[in-house]
């Protein structure tokens, strides 16, 4: 199965200005997919692309809003965490898992611009501020003057943790599938 690496969190930036995202749990609702999910804990699962690969689904979880799935492998120690849309279900009714796949797939790709969008508007909103800083420091040495402010440290650090997330979450959603980026880097959806 191809493995996905649950991202650990991000460490916490330090300073007052840094207002960190909430962590997505384990104990959020089901709803918390966007469209109930057609794999359940305890379904015997394969992979999509080689149904000689598959196991047994151990937990559900949202990684930033993006459905995951933990299935253990016969041999294999460890679960691997796989999207749902990565797997088809040992029996059942294929035309409903299909269907009911396409509309959670649908709701997590609009999930997923959402939660990019977001993260973006936080870096931006460290970035100007930061930027704005320097434009003074720049101004005041132009003009002959001392600096009349000193850029803030702790919100360099806030802008750098919100560049690292931003890119872990770009690397996520494009390795599930989710979003893709074009050749400029701006993310579009899947087709």
């Amino acid at each position: 199965m191809t493995e996905h690496t649950p991202r650990a969190a991000p460490a916490a930036a330090t300073g007052s200005d840094c207002a960190p995202l909430p962590p997505s749990t384990a104990d959020d609702p089901p709803e918390r997919f966007g469209a109930p999910c057609p794999i359940a804990v305890g379904d015997e699962v394969t992979h999509f692309q080689d149904e000689s690969v598959g196991g047994r689904v151990v937990f559900l979880y949202s990684e930033d809003g993006v459905a995951m799935c933990l299935v253990e492998e016969p041999g294999n120690p460890h679960a691997v965490a796989v999207p749902p849309w990565f797997l088809r279900r040992v029996g059942g009714d294929e035309f409903v898992f299909a269907e009911q796949m396409a509309d959670l797939v649908s709701a997590q790709k609009a999930t997923a611009a959402w939660v990019l969008d977001r993260k973006q508007q936080e870096a931006l909103s460290h970035a100007r501020e930061l930027a704005g800083q320097v434009a003074t420091v720049i101004d005041d040495l132009v003009g002959g003057r001392s600096p009349s402010v000193v850029p803030d440290d702790s919100l360099a650090n806030c802008l750098e943790h919100s560049l690292a997330d931003l890119g872990e979450f770009r690397n996520l959603i494009s390795s599930v599938g989710l979003l893709a980026e074009t050749a400029d880097h701006t993310a579009v959806p899947v087709e």
